[in-house]
């Protein structure tokens, strides 16, 4: 999708990691304005949006509000994989948020796979997710793997949010926790201008990305690091896709020589499609594709390469691809070509958050996206803090009982996960299917992530 030229001196906030911004003239702030809510929340994307939602079921007396420093939101983003696990919790916090996704899900159909030479190596059907078929996966946990469009997923989520409780424009300025409540400020451009606001609240959730600033003041314990993989991601309309995906075929994947590409259709109603394609780190430099891995040279997402330069790296990088796919990759229109690295961390051991402060989704813990397992832990922060804020109110210790209940187990799935992201940038797709085997059965990991059944709010 071209994004409009109208947009050319604004910000613009895309979806994950689909962010723009123009060089504006900098301009001194104006009147303070002053006001208070029980809790604030920084980031308005998945993780942010489920957070409140989880809240205000759990809560639904408290001012819950939500702040995002980008004023519009675009139609863009990838295929998110909505796993067992994310379905259950879902359903947890809201079963009207489940009906919905499945409303707007990418739908059944063949999933086939291939090597980076256009070998076939694998044929199934949509819902099957790391080593179990459709079958056996609804078996075992009462639901299978099922895709849903960022953008359809976050269209959801806003749409139960009460109606101007989600304050875009508002960048995050820092924070004073008295121990009493918490005073957060934040900035609001207005044409060559800014002002400023304060937000009293009694408690503060981070939920702004794997470069949260709300983390970065309140833990000041470093950068993410980058998982030596870098992305490409595109959102199309049906007439690009339909020459790869008109066979009842709605995923194609290819695997092999350091990389990998998958092709989806993001929603057979809206015919809809999208692409991503993932490079490890050597494959950048074998090709002279600059990636800096200084986190402190790419201050969050919004430096990361958009449009036409991220469009011709990605044609650069897929080179040796099979033709389909790389054919796929030269028709996208520029203007929806992202780029961005994969940020992780290793989980901290003690804690998300101190004071009244507390950080959620990729904020507290950024994770290789393998199994969908991003947007799955934040709705299980999001239905765990719910808990925790019912049970001890709006204090401290809810957060820190929130924290003690969530580590562990995001300790686990954020190792097992980088360990199956590994294997799948392996020169031979045999051995990343061995090798992954081996790690699924070594850790039990399956029915640790998908067994779960919360307690609903």
């Amino acid at each position: 999708m071209r994004v409009p030229r109208t947009f050319h001196h604004r910000f613009i906030w895309a979806g994950p990691c689909v962010r723009r911004r123009a060089t504006m003239a900098q301009a001194c702030a104006t009147t303070t304005g002053r006001y208070s809510c029980d809790i604030a929340i920084v980031g308005g994307g998945l993780g942010g949006l489920i957070c409140a939602a989880a809240i205000r079921v759990a809560r639904p007396d408290l001012n819950v509000k939500v702040f995002e420093q980008f004023p519009v939101v675009i139609k863009a983003g990838a295929l998110l994989g909505l796993a067992p696990n994310a379905q259950k919790t879902l359903d947890a916090i809201d079963p009207r948020l489940m009906q919905q996704a499945n409303a707007v899900s990418m739908g059944d159909g063949k999933s086939i796979a291939f090597t980076h030479e256009g070998v076939k190596i694998k044929e199934g059907v949509t819902g099957d997710i790391i080593g179990l078929t459709k079958g056996e996966c609804l078996e075992r946990f009462g639901c299978c793997q099922m895709g849903v469009g960022w953008w359809e997923l976050h269209k959801i989520l806003s749409r139960v949010q009460p109606e101007g409780s989600v304050v875009f424009n508002s960048k995050f300025n820092g924070y004073t926790d008295s121990g009493e409540d918490v005073m957060v400020k934040f900035q609001h451009r207005e044409g060559d201008g800014s002002r400023e606001s304060e937000w009293t609240a009694k408690v503060l959730i981070g939920a702004d990305g794997a470069f949260s600033a709300v983390r970065r003041q309140c833990l000041d314990d470093g950068s993410p690091m980058l998982a030596d993989v870098i992305l490409w991601r595109a959102r199309l309309a049906t007439p690009e896709m339909m020459g790869l995906l008109n066979d009842g075929t709605v995923e194609r994947a290819w695997f092999g020589n350091k990389r990998l590409a998958v092709a989806w259709m993001v929603n057979l109603r809206t015919e809809e499609g999208c692409w991503v394609f993932g490079a490890n780190q050597a494959v950048l430099e074998e090709m002279g594709v600059d990636f800096s891995k200084n986190p402190g040279a790419r201050v969050g997402y919004q430096t990361q390469p958009i449009g036409k330069t991220a469009h011709e790296r990605a044609k650069r990088v897929v080179e040796g691809y099979p033709e389909e796919f790389t054919q796929l990759v030269e028709a996208t229109d520029p203007a929806s070509v992202v780029e961005h690295g994969v940020w992780i961390r290793t989980p901290a051991t003690g804690r998300w958050g101190r004071g009244r402060v507390t950080l959620c989704g990729d904020a507290a813990h950024p994770l290789r996206p393998t199994t969908g397992q991003g947007f799955g832990q934040a709705a299980e922060d999001a239905l765990a803090l719910g808990h925790a804020l019912r049970e001890h109110g709006l204090t401290p210790a809810a957060l820190r009982a929130f924290e003690d209940g969530r580590l562990q187990r995001v300790a686990k799935i954020a190792d097992t996960e980088q360990k199956l992201a590994a294997v799948m940038y392996q020169e031979s797709p045999e051995e990343a299917e061995a090798r992954k085997a081996a790690i699924l059965e070594e850790s039990d990991y399956q029915n640790f992530l998908f067994g779960i059944n919360p307690e609903p709010l």
